[in-house]
């Protein structure tokens, strides 16, 4: 990404953009972190450019607002929401604190939680108990579910046969974006068929109405 690019695109987002950083505790006491960089924008051409400069994320569209069709440029990895931060961050000028508050929030979580060796005890753990749900091997271990996640498919102990088990992160994902995404967008992010999804939303009370807002509240 060249200067030219960042700068404009730090403007656009100061104009257009949000960053969100949402941390929950579940009901097993583990703190569980999701968030999302996104640009709201009419036009799609804009964003599938700032996609193709970027070189990672993904845009889809929303329900209508105020009669106009509305589409979302979003990056969901942690990864790659730091490195997007860190680029666009020389070229702010008025959401600069924002961007350094929250990249900070992103960066403790990501250290205290995902870097820290594994030893030889929480390995041996993991692999005995791989069946049970992430959240329950984060409580456990005290890990981050998604550092779970990813040292059980480094080690080929997978779940993705019965998709039985949902993630802490998977289920704050879904509560945050079920009203400005559609169960086929979540199926890709989320990587599961669109009926658990919609069932998964269903069974959590997340129903949608004719007009994007939730027909009951959240359940916990």
């Amino acid at each position: 990404m060249n200067k030219k690019f960042l700068s404009w695109l730090a403007g656009f987002w100061e104009g257009e953009g949000c960053f969100c950083v949402v941390s929950s505790k579940t009901r097993k006491g583990t703190i569980v972190q999701t968030c999302s960089f996104s640009i709201a924008q009419a036009n799609k051409e804009i964003l599938d450019f700032i996609k193709s400069e970027v070189g990672y994320g993904v845009v889809h569209s929303a329900k209508k607002a105020k009669g106009k069709q509305m589409f979302y440029y979003n990056v969901y990895r942690r990864d790659e929401i730091i490195e997007l931060v860190k680029h666009l961050i020389p070229f702010t000028r008025f959401r600069t604190l924002q961007l350094e508050t929250k990249l900070k929030q992103i960066e403790d979580y990501y250290t205290n939680m995902s870097y820290k060796l594994w030893t030889k005890t929480e390995l041996s753990f993991l692999k005995k108990n791989y069946k049970l749900s992430d959240s329950e091997l984060a409580y456990t271990i005290k890990r981050d579910p998604e550092s779970i996640s990813q040292m059980r498919v480094r080690l080929g102990l997978l779940h993705h046969k019965s998709h039985k088990y949902w993630t802490g992160e998977e289920l704050l994902f879904l509560k945050v974006n079920y009203l400005t995404m559609e169960d086929k967008e979540l199926s890709k992010v989320l990587h599961r068929k669109v009926c658990c999804i919609a069932e998964k939303r269903i069974r959590l009370g997340l129903i949608k109405t004719r007009r994007g807002r939730p027909k009951t509240c959240l359940r916990y």
